[in-house]
């Protein structure tokens, strides 16, 4: 056993009340591996409990008995989860699971948001670049899993209309459009895999949009003019 995780024990026993210096002294990567090999150690031999367990069971309660709070500020959380309370991520770090990558997190912050479980996204998800792949992760989920279309062309024409519109109010994306975008297609054709980017339609569609969505003082208004670019490019 090494000096740290004997450290770690004489904590738990009480003969001592914190780790040295020697071992984190300041917040950087070598802290944060000594902080998860820390908690790997007394999930595994003071629980005793599996990934799952610590999953479904886990809360800030038992980790103060542990005396592993003070340990979490070491640790690096991801902008979509919270350290007191969403200890599923810290099991995927301590089991050292397959990592969860970016499409992952926000399709996971994206289905709370949906089902209600989140009131709101993290702030400024939607800043910066990682703030327009988070976007165009949700976007691309939202249609996979909720608007029904033949092709890549009908999919352009829906975004240039207000239909388009009634999709991103109902599946909480507006915000990260009017953050972004300038128009609902400009949101459709990032968020669209590249192989299905069809720039005549993006610019058919949104010089559609803008003359017809847009009153004179650029300010939306509501279309009931539908539209579609003759012929099947895709």
């Amino acid at each position: 056993m090494n000096d740290l995780l004997v450290e770690y024990d004489d904590i738990m026993i009480g003969k001592r009340a914190a780790f040295s210096d020697t071992f984190f002294d300041k917040e950087n990567v070598t802290s944060e591996n000594n902080a998860i090999q820390v908690i790997r150690y007394a999930f595994t031999r003071y629980l005793r409990w599996s990934q799952d367990a610590i999953k479904e069971k886990m809360d800030s309660k038992l980790m103060a008995k542990l005396h592993l709070l003070d340990l979490m500020k070491y640790i690096d959380y991801p902008i979509e989860y919270n350290k007191s309370k969403d200890y599923f991520y810290l099991a995927s770090l301590v089991f050292r699971s397959s990592k969860l990558t970016m499409r992952d997190k926000t399709i996971h912050t994206y289905e709370k948001v949906l089902a209600g479980e989140q009131s709101k996204y993290p702030k400024d998800y939607f800043s910066g670049s990682d703030g327009y792949v988070r976007a165009g992760i949700c976007l691309q989920y939202m249609i996979n899993n909720y608007i029904v279309f033949s092709s890549i062309n009908e999919l352009y024409s829906i975004f240039s209309t207000e239909e388009g519109y009634v999709y991103l109010k109902k599946y909480k994306l507006m915000s990260a459009c009017k953050e972004i975008f300038d128009t609902p297609v400009d949101f459709l054709h990032f968020a669209l895999p590249y192989t299905q980017k069809n720039n005549l339609y993006m610019n058919y569609y949104k010089f559609k949009f803008m003359r017809e969505m847009l009153n004179e003082n650029g300010r939306k208004q509501k279309s009931t003019k539908s539209y579609r670019l003759e012929g099947n490019l895709t």
